[in-house]
């Protein structure tokens, strides 16, 4: 026990960057990822809630321990249909080539579906924080661009406001700022108006957007809170962009006002031929829990339909189309009405278990299909 510490503390503390470890790249480039893969299970901790032998199997196949509930590979025996996280990440996680830049960088991001003809499909995008100054993105509101802004200011006439920083990950520096009859909030908590003034002192490339409201149906189940869906969309070499997998992430008392899973979020499967969510989930060190209805609302969640889900996927795979240099991402929509959504972001790294709550990607033949066109047909089970 005392040397499984040891080495935990190691690869805590250690890190990309050594002279070993470069020179450990240059003959095995994947170490990198399966160096990640290693801290990120010991951050969990020695012992989760998943037997050690699974654990270590799970390990060995490249996959997070937490597949073993949320994939329910403690109920199936076809794991190596599942997509791991070695390969997302090293293999799936290159088919963007350098246009993952657009996905990485949400002011590009932004930009770049402007241009094309999708700012209709955008948050409203106020300003950039840069250089602890707020300056202006819009001309709205007798705003010109690049003028300077005031926080307080701009909260009073929007009433909610979406801060998020431009190279931001899994949520986090998301600062979500409201205004109700006692005065400003930021993440839930009162907030003096000096100290909101103040908030822009100190932050650099991160913008202000305006704050999406759910649609009825989500509303219904927790309300208040950013609620978004993930669809995966595929793009075969010299085929038709196709959305192939979903998933509802539910915010609960814990993670809102977001709907991150690692801040308490629920996770559901989407069916993609009709929207209906599945059963959430959620996995901690006691195991899995399922959940048919909201645990802090009682509101029903499996069997839920999102309204207009067909034209949601119709517009989507429209999207896709007009960019041609994404062939693989993970879009986070925030559906708003019946077939009605705003694009919150795009990721060059879906979420692969997330993707693969429902059933193994590698059992889809569409999927297949879509890695044999791109020279991936290796990663398909019995492919020679």
């Amino acid at each position: 026990m005392r040397r499984l510490r040891s080495l935990a503390h190691l690869l805590r503390t250690a890190g990309p960057g050594g002279t070993a470890f470069e020179i450990l790249l240059r003959f095995w480039p994947r170490a990198r990822v399966w160096f990640w893969l290693a801290r990120s299970e010991l951050d969990t901790g020695l012992f989760n809630g998943v037997p050690v032998t699974a654990r270590l199997r799970l390990f060995l196949r490249g996959h997070r321990s937490s597949g073993y509930y949320y994939c329910e590979f403690h109920r199936r025996r076809d794991w190596q249909m599942y997509v791991s996280h070695i390969d997302s990440m090293w293999s799936l996680g290159q088919l963007n080539g350098s246009n993952r830049a657009i996905l990485d960088d949400k002011l590009l991001f932004d930009q770049t579906l402007r241009d094309r003809g999708m700012g209709h499909l955008l948050p409203e995008l106020h300003g950039v924080i840069e250089g602890g100054v707020l300056r202006s993105r819009g001309r709205t509101r007798g705003r010109t661009r690049g003028m300077t802004l005031s926080l307080g200011t701009l909260l009073r006439e929007e009433r909610s406001l979406i801060l998020k920083p431009r190279d931001g990950r899994h949520g986090e520096g998301i600062r979500i700022c409201t205004l109700d009859d006692t005065g400003p909030r930021v993440n839930g908590r009162p907030m003096p108006w000096e100290e909101l003034e103040a908030l822009p002192t100190g932050l650099d490339g991160v913008l202000v957007q305006e704050l999406c409201a759910p649609g009825d149906y989500m509303n219904r189940i927790f309300p208040g809170a950013a609620s978004t869906i993930r669809v995966l969309t595929i793009v075969p070499a010299g085929g038709k962009p196709r959305a192939i997998r979903g998933a509802q992430r539910i915010a609960t008392a814990a993670s809102a006002p977001l709907d991150n899973i690692t801040r308490g979020g629920l996770p559901a499967t989407i069916a993609m031929d009709s929207g209906e969510l599945g059963a959430a989930r959620n996995y901690s060190p006691r195991g899995l829990q399922e959940f048919t209805h909201h645990p802090d609302t009682g509101a029903p969640i499996q069997g839920v339909r999102i309204p207009g889900w067909p034209e949601i996927v119709s517009q989507l795979e429209e999207v896709v189309g007009r960019l041609p240099e994404l062939q693989y991402v993970g879009w986070d929509l925030m559906v708003t009405a019946p077939g009605t959504f705003r694009i919150i972001e795009g990721n060059h790294l879906p979420g692969i278990q997330l993707m693969q709550l429902g059933d193994p990607l590698l059992a889809d033949p569409a999927f297949r299909s879509f890695l044999d066109s791109h020279g991936l047909a290796q990663l398909v089970p019995g492919s020679s």
